[in-house]
């Protein structure tokens, strides 16, 4: 209860400006807590607004705070980690007893692939310092010590530097890689103690924590935290497969690759009488695009927010078909490539009477492929916030024949930085 308490306390029951950053922040009378994300320097934030966000960002110290509060266990899950304060309180956890377990996406181990790609989920060294005595029987000050002048380590990412600091603990502690081309592991979360669990859209790495529009929620019921440790322990054990994720499903929180949340999609928009509002990093699954437009023709008014990266993608039928439709609006959220800043929300808000948010994108590989949780929120307060967050984001749009421009066009590849990969 007193850890509960210590991160209630930050929570401030309002919108308020810090650092650069407008974060809407609040807690329900049912004990959920939230946070989003919504930069002031918009629409042309820099590199210097990126720093000055990162400095306090709410979304870092947040996950922080909850780990540095672990007495017993930290189990995360992340598609990319490249944050080193998180970094830090992980390794401090450890040096205190707590037993620290990660699952991150196998692509997030380039230097290590050869060591950590075998499939099993578990990395392997065969080369000195990691299998000695001396380091086995290490503690972590002294296992830095050993590593920092192997130029694997200092070569390393974030989520392989803990893999290489954690191997063979005594505690238990490890990082594991998780997922391939085909099944991104594309979760976001992170479970204290099986007391709270902490998840959203971002990702732990500088953008996500800064300049992105994300948002994180925190649960501390007992029937969300039995699902996200089920799924854990499911991705910790590598015994992933459609019907094992969805033993882990409960009414309010799904699991992809189930493929519960798709039909809970298709059926909050089938249901819906006055308004769909979405604000989405990508919207592209062809069933709920057909759905939207049934929506439509039935007088359901249909918003859209989606990043204005995505606004020189070819019109595909099923979208042709739904922005034909006048109840139809589809806007782009203008940010900044350059700096690899997303529009990165992934919620649909239904009728104002309840959300469907979560860390996958909708898209096939979202709905249908990758390793990702959703959550659907009933609860009026927190609902309220997301409507605010989408009026909010909506004051950032620009529309698509504003962003129209060829592809093929050098000119047009650079100003939406279309040769670059953007962490999603």
């Amino acid at each position: 209860m007193k850890r509960k308490i210590f991160l209630a306390i930050a929570i401030i029951v309002t919108s308020l400006q810090l650092y650069g950053e407008d974060f809407i922040e609040g807690s329900t009378p049912s004990g959920l807590a939230y946070v989003f994300s919504m930069p002031d320097c918009l629409p042309n934030c820099t590199s210097a607004d990126q720093e000055k966000i990162n400095t306090n960002s709410r979304l870092e110290q947040i996950p922080i705070e909850a780990i540095q509060s672990a007495r017993e266990s930290v189990n995360f899950a992340q598609f990319t980690f490249s944050r080193q304060n998180i970094f830090h309180a992980l390794v401090d956890a450890h040096a205190r007893g707590v037993v620290v377990r990660g699952v991150v996406w196998e692509n997030s181990f380039p230097n290590l692939r050869q060591f950590c790609g075998n499939g099993s989920g578990r990395c392997s060294f065969n080369f000195e310092p990691l299998n000695t005595t001396s380091y086995v029987q290490s503690g972590i000050e002294k296992r830095k010590q050993l590593l920092q002048n192997l130029q694997l380590y200092q070569n390393a990412t974030m989520s392989e530097r803990l893999a290489l600091l954690f191997y063979r603990s005594p505690t238990g502690s490890e990082v594991r890689p998780v997922g391939g081309t085909n099944a991104t592991q594309h979760n976001k979360f992170v479970l204290v103690d099986n007391s709270m669990v902490a998840t959203g859209s971002g990702n732990w790495s500088s953008t996500a924590i800064g300049i992105n529009l994300e948002n994180l929620l925190l649960f501390y019921d007992s029937t969300t935290i039995n699902a996200f440790h089920c799924i854990f322990e499911m991705m910790w054990s590598n015994r992933l497969n459609r019907t094992s994720v969805g033993r882990c499903q409960t009414d309010s929180i799904l699991f992809t690759p189930a493929s519960d949340t798709l039909a809970a999609i298709l059926v909050a928009i089938k249901d819906s009488k006055h308004m769909i509002e979405i604000s989405m990093h990508h919207l592209s699954h062809p069933q709920i695009l057909k759905a939207l437009a049934l929506a439509a023709r039935s007088g359901v008014k249909v918003h859209l927010l989606t990043d204005d990266d995505d606004c020189i993608t070819s019109l595909t039928s099923n979208l042709r078909a739904l922005l034909s439709n006048r109840n139809v609006t589809l806007e782009y959220v203008q940010t900044n490539c350059e700096i690899f800043q997303l529009a990165h929300n992934k919620f649909g808000i239904f009728d104002r009477s309840f959300v469907i948010n979560g860390a996958g994108n909708w898209s096939i590989s979202g709905l249908q492929d990758n390793l990702e949780n959703s959550q659907i929120i009933t609860e009026p307060n927190l609902v309220r916030a997301f409507i605010r967050n989408f009026e909010m984001t909506s004051q950032y749009v620009v529309s698509r024949n504003v962003c129209t421009c060829n592809p093929r066009d050098p000119a047009c590849r650079a100003h939406y930085c279309l040769d670059r990969e953007f962490n999603n």
